[in-house]
């Protein structure tokens, strides 16, 4: 029997893993360019936690997904939720 929370716990023990005094920050510097980063989840939990969200998360669609400027209405070129 397929449990419906059972994804859910496992993103959630994934996640309380993650501990920021372990994250590796890296530094990209450039002419007008001062970029820290790192790699917040593992790959694999990112993933789940991108394939569950999208699971869950409801999309707006037709007149929800467009914007009224200057008096016309244009189509928003992304996903909003």
């Amino acid at each position: 029997m397929h449990c419906p929370f059972c994804s859910v716990r496992a993103l959630q023990a994934g996640l309380n893993k993650v501990e920021s005094g372990q994250l590796k920050w890296r530094k990209i510097s450039a002419e007008d360019l001062d970029l820290d980063y790192t790699m917040l989840l593992p790959q694999s939990l990112a993933n789940q936690l991108l394939q569950y969200l999208e699971s869950e998360l409801e999309y707006f669609s037709g007149d929800l997904a467009r914007v009224h400027v200057y008096g016309k209405w244009h189509p928003i070129p992304r996903q909003q939720v």
